[in-house]
């Protein structure tokens, strides 16, 4: 059973075990399963699930209402993007932050101390690590290029540097990180490890494949791409599964930040240079 509860030894109610504390009095749950559960930040199951449903669903339903809204503006196609990721992610985030009150006081907590973000520096390492021995060899192998998630901010960023790094940087990775780890990761870590890596991994990845690629003929790019997703998502996943949100979600911050500075950087060098 994914749900086991147990009598606060306080106010005498029930809750879920895999708490850190009794939702009701604020008693810490000294019967935890700390070793096994380690940096995972658990919620009520019914709240883990609308965490993911917010993340991952109420993502699209909100880009096709302002799509729809901004359709009749006399809008180009890049600025028409820009705005509808810029709105759809904010409105998001906020969404993700109501859905968590008042129960902030476990996420806040796994970013105190500098263990976080000593994992999140060699959780980015590792992520560049396999980003450059892989494309090297895929390199050698076959011309790869930026697949259509990459290829759209790049687009965006030097347009509306300020609003990529707010967005892109830091509120793209911290709805991702509630959605994916906070949210579904959680959540199956109840019933598995294994199918809770599998499960969140895959879906990580395929949020950012782009399946018009299939019509369009550019889904061999789309596909060789595929696995420096896969390995982003293993990396962030394996640092909240052991050491906390804190640490997924500041390697996932680094990890955005360092490409938008860097295309910020490339769009600002004569074109000589490049």
């Amino acid at each position: 059973m994914f749900i086991k509860n147990k009598i606060c030894e306080k106010c005498q109610k029930g809750y879920d075990n895999h708490l850190d504390y009794c939702p009701h009095c604020k008693e810490n749950n000294q019967t935890r399963d700390r070793k096994r559960f380690e940096g995972v930040t658990y919620y009520e199951f019914w709240r883990q699930i609308i965490i993911f449903v917010i993340g991952a669903f109420l993502l699209s339903v909100v880009a096709t209402i302002i799509s729809a809204i901004f359709s009749s503006f006399d809008l180009n196609e890049l600025k028409a993007t820009a705005i509808i990721n810029f709105l759809t992610y904010a409105i998001v985030f906020v969404a993700l932050l109501l859905s968590l009150l008042p129960e902030y006081r476990p996420l806040l907590k796994s970013f105190k101390g500098y263990k976080p973000y000593v994992f999140a520096l060699a959780g980015l390492g590792a992520i560049l690590m396999f980003n450059y021995v892989y494309l090297t060899i895929i390199g050698l192998i076959y011309p790869i290029s930026d697949n259509a998630n990459e290829s759209a901010i790049n687009s965006i960023v030097p347009m509306y540097p300020i609003l990529s790094i707010l967005i892109f940087g830091i509120v793209g990775p911290l709805v991702e990180e509630m959605t994916y780890r906070l949210g579904l990761f959680s959540f199956f870590k109840r019933i598995n490890t294994i199918l809770a890596y599998a499960i969140t991994m895959i879906i990580f990845a395929l949020i950012h494949f782009d399946f018009y690629s299939f019509t369009s003929g550019t889904y061999i790019n789309e596909l060789i791409n595929l696995p420096s997703y896969l390995a982003a998502a293993f990396v962030l996943t394996f640092l909240y599964d052991k050491f906390g949100f804190a640490s997924s979600s500041l390697c996932h911050i680094a990890n955005n930040m360092l490409s938008i500075m860097m295309t910020i950087i490339m769009s600002l060098l004569p074109e000589n240079v490049l």
